[in-house]
């Protein structure tokens, strides 16, 4: 029987619970509930003398944040012996900062589900064929997922029947076929195409900053490419800065609808977004709209894939620039319609999840600069702000 856990780690480890900062909030909310690779994840969760931020029992796998101050010589040293110690208790840590899950938190949850579904160490899991259950996936059937996961062909059997199952699928999507194409050779009942033909490219425009009608008391999304500098996550919540129905109508491209895929086409050529609110853009941007057969998602990987052709493609004297033209020709493989909605429904359920989270996480992060000002001065009670923070959420 396991000795029960010390009184004040317990309390710790509640009262951290409610203390969460932004970057554990947003995990939290996409580990919890098995929604990732179907593990279960507790958080603040007591192990020896140590609180561990995230942690998947089946797997035996803890995942840390770190702040700043994990900067420090001493502290980094603590973390090196708390990471050695739960390793001779057989747990795997994963360490990242802040700043990675906030800003880069597809690489994350990657990352998180790679170390999930690869093979446990101890005890070795029982081969598909040893727990007795029929091998139904052809040759070719296993290629195709090796090729996908990225696992050897070993791997794979020593993965879970839900997860070998859903891997299997997958494959099957795929053609087991190639065919010749102009560019090569493609998956059979793939296409080549040009984005221009996929999608509707257009351009923005900047309201004369002279001119307060455009501007004051504006009510709808305007972005520069300037919004995009810190956006890892490649979403687009809000934008710096607003303009009015008045401003809307000097900019031929109007207001672009959610979903729209943002590439900024200079000063930098390449930051990518998301919209995930209605916005207009200045005459720094390539907009996509994607009213056809390619889905948001697909467009916004896509770009990214190709960002290299992208940038070789800008030319410009001041600074580099890539103009509607030399973009919409660039070439896209259009995947079999059975792909193309399964990837869609799968990147949808990610991106809608981080957009509704980093919204909430920004509503917070307004109340608090509102009313800790006014709990220090004294302006209004903890019991009141408590109610404008139920109120608001």
């Amino acid at each position: 029987m396991r000795a029960p856990l010390p009184p004040h780690l317990l309390a710790n480890a509640r009262q951290l619970r409610q203390l969460l900062t932004d970057a554990e909030r947003l995990l939290w909310q996409l580990l919890r509930g098995r929604q990732l690779a179907g593990c279960k994840f507790r958080r603040q969760h007591p192990i020896g003398n140590f609180i561990l931020d995230f942690y998947c029992h089946d797997k035996q796998l803890a995942v840390e944040l770190d702040g700043g101050q994990h900067n420090d010589p001493n502290q980094r040293e603590a973390d090196e012996r708390r990471t050695a110690w739960l390793a001779e208790q057989g747990i795997k840590v994963l360490r990242f900062w802040n700043n990675e899950v906030l800003q880069e938190t597809e690489g994350v949850l990657e990352e998180i589900f790679r170390q999930l579904t690869g093979p446990a160490p101890h005890p070795r899991p029982l081969s598909r064929g040893e727990r007795g259950e029929e091998e139904v996936a052809a040759p070719v059937e296993r290629a195709a997922m090796c090729a996908i996961s990225g696992k050897t062909d070993d791997e794979l059997d020593r993965l879970p029947a839900e997860q070998f199952a859903q891997l299997r699928d997958t494959a099957a999507l795929f053609p087991d076929e190639l065919v010749e194409s102009e560019l090569g050779m493609i998956p059979e009942g793939w296409k080549w195409s040009t984005i221009g033909e996929e999608v509707e490219v257009v351009g923005g425009g900047t309201p004369s900053t002279k001119n307060p009608d455009f501007w004051e008391n504006g009510s709808f999304h305007w972005t520069t490419p300037k919004d995009l500098s810190g956006i890892e996550d490649k979403i687009l919540l809000d934008t710096e800065r607003k303009i009015t129905e008045a401003g809307l109508k000097k900019i031929s491209s109007g207001l672009l609808p959610v979903n729209t895929v943002l590439l900024s086409s200079r000063a930098p050529v390449g930051y990518l977004a998301l919209a995930k609110v209605p916005v207009a853009v200045n005459q720094g941007y390539i907009a996509m709209k994607c009213e056809k057969s390619l889905p948001p998602v697909y467009v916004l990987q896509w770009a990214n894939s190709v960002m290299d052709d992208i940038k070789q493609r800008a030319s410009g004297t001041t600074f580099a620039e890539i103009n509607k033209k030399n973009f919409r020709i660039i070439s896209v493989l259009i995947p079999a319609d059975k792909i193309l909605n399964t990837y869609s429904q799968q990147l949808n359920c990610l991106y809608e999840k981080v957009a509704e989270i980093k919204g909430e996480i920004r509503t917070l992060t307004q109340l608090r600069d509102t009313l800790l000002p006014k709990l220090l001065s004294g302006e209004i009670s903890v019991d009141q702000a408590g109610a404008d923070i139920k109120e608001a959420t």
